[in-house]
């Protein structure tokens, strides 16, 4: 999908080229009746800065480009709830379900299964994140714990930091970044990679620093929050990336280890009130 590979790789472009994918995120419809021309006078730019971006982005051409996003646009979805919710709620419930259907769009079946096979075999669990997705890593090694895999979680990066020693081939650690460019989460990833430690990377940041420093990369859709506060909603398509870890490694317990399921179950059974 066009729209979701330039928000994937957003933050690794040049101003010129981000002014260029600005326009194309948001004027997409306008696009289809313009020729290179009437492009680069609407994006401020030129003729050979367009041509060079299409280039970049994997087309052979303007004409090449414009067909793609025709296809892409009559494919959209469009807004699922339209009821009588007040129109703030509304629009959060469209925009999760946008990401979702964004990350479903493009999300690599192979990789996520290798991941989870790289799960079941791994000593200990390690989830780096901070911000909105540190959330997701204390949830995230909260439920595998539960079912059995050794999973940490340390809020504070120094500690981290300077475990990493003591990090074996043997583990397995698992990066959660929104863009991908978190200069501390992205100086632990290259620190990991030294020590020959297998690393995932859960992000939308398909170019980003962090996605060249781990062995696999899970794709999520981009989502902006221009609010100055970060919210778990413009975070959603990473947790969804992690419910389906955790729910392949589950159903992965339950064909391969049926009675190791069972035990797990009823020490889970026996903490709760009936």
């Amino acid at each position: 999908m066009i729209k979701t590979y330039i928000k994937g790789i957003f933050n690794t472009l040049s101003e010129k080229e981000k002014e260029i994918a600005n326009f194309i995120l948001n004027n997409s419809e306008e696009i289809l009746n313009c020729t290179i021309s009437e492009f680069a006078k609407k994006a401020k730019t030129s003729d050979s800065t367009v041509y060079r971006f299409i280039r970049k982005i994997g087309f052979l051409g303007y004409h090449d480009f414009k067909l793609s996003l025709v296809k892409e646009l009559s494919s959209e979805v469009p807004d699922s709830v339209s009821n009588d919710l007040p129109e703030e709620l509304v629009s959060v419930i469209n925009k999760n379900i946008h990401l979702i259907d964004e990350t479903l769009s493009i999300i690599d079946y192979k990789k996520l299964m290798e991941t989870v096979d790289k799960i079941s075999i791994a000593d200990r669990l390690f989830f780096v994140g901070v911000g909105s997705s540190a959330f997701i890593c204390d949830y995230a090694s909260k439920k595998f714990n539960v079912l059995g895999k050794t999973a940490i979680y340390y809020s504070d990066l120094h500690t981290f930091n300077s475990l990493i020693p003591i990090i074996n081939e043997d583990d397995l650690v698992i990066f959660i970044s929104h863009t991908g460019v978190t200069k501390d989460v992205v100086s632990l990833a290259k620190a990991v990679h030294d020590y020959n430690v297998t690393t995932i990377s859960i992000s939308s940041g398909i170019e980003s620093d962090l996605a060249k420093n781990t062995d696999i990369l899970l794709s999520t859709s981009f989502a902006k929050d221009d609010s100055k506060i970060e919210f778990l909603s413009s975070r959603i398509s990473e947790f969804m990336v992690i419910e389906i870890l955790i729910n392949s490694y589950y159903n992965k317990i339950e064909r391969n280890s049926p009675k190791e399921l069972e035990k797990i179950l009823s020490k889970i059974n026996a903490k709760r009130f009936l």
